[in-house]
């Protein structure tokens, strides 16, 4: 079904709170309530100290109800966040934020509006554990500052394994055709790697899917770590 095209809102005076009136065609559905959305966002826009936060919150809604409406990818999201001075990524990343404080039912603002926007954007984009997201919010300094930790560490862990899945799958590319009888593992034994070695490589990159040959990488490390330390894997998987 094609998209009826909506009428821009003109141009107009400055709103009560100093940005320009933006008026959402009478129309389309939810207009007063996106009226009184933007209104909103304005007022904590305007406003100083911890309204960041209720300010991301007047985005999501807007950007929901214009969506709902296929209004969306007729330029109307857009046109909004261009007249209120965002950027397509400054806008996503307040959606983001909006969208994940309403799904948390998050009453009490001051431990997010304390964090560095780079690490609200982060968190709030689903790129953190539910302990660390339980840090972030803390209403505890030191716990804040855990979190971001724990944070930057599991950001560079999932920047790691974006690399190691590129390895895999340029190793895989360059496999190359080996005469009947022969096998991969015998290849990598060939070259003077040690059987153990050659046996796990050869299974890794045999693999049908990249999450499975993570789950082979896994069991490979937890051996390695039980047979170097005996007992070490079982004291790591009791509960704290």
């Amino acid at each position: 079904m094609s998209e009826q095209k909506q009428d821009m809102p003109v141009r107009s005076t400055t709103n009560e709170y100093g940005f320009e009136a933006f008026a959402f065609p009478t129309e389309i559905e939810d207009a007063a309530d996106l009226q009184r959305a933007d209104l909103a966002f304005c007022r904590e826009m305007q406003a100083t100290g911890q309204h960041f936060i209720a300010a991301c919150v007047e985005l999501s809604v807007i950007h929901d109800k214009l969506a709902k409406g296929g209004r969306y990818g007729g330029g109307m999201w857009r046109e909004w966040c261009k007249r209120r001075g965002l950027s397509v990524g400054t806008s996503e990343n307040m959606r983001k934020v909006g969208e994940r404080v309403k799904c948390s039912n998050f009453e009490h603002l001051e431990a997010l509006e304390a964090l560095p926007r780079t690490v609200l954007y982060s968190a709030c984009a689903g790129e953190c554990l539910p302990i660390t997201w339980d840090l972030l919010t803390s209403d505890d300094p030191r716990q804040q500052e855990c979190g971001q930790k724990l944070l930057q560490a599991e950001q560079q862990v999932r920047a790691a394994t974006k690399q190691m899945r590129k390895i895999w799958e340029d190793m895989r590319a360059e496999l190359p055709t080996l005469p009947p009888g022969a096998t991969l593992r015998g290849a990598f034994e060939h070259t003077g790697t040690n059987p153990e070695t050659a046996a796990h490589l050869a299974a890794w990159l045999e693999a049908d899917t990249w999450e499975e040959a993570m789950e082979m990488d896994i069991a490979y490390f937890a051996d390695t770590v039980e047979k170097r330390m005996p007992g070490a894997a079982e004291k790591l998987n009791r509960p704290i």
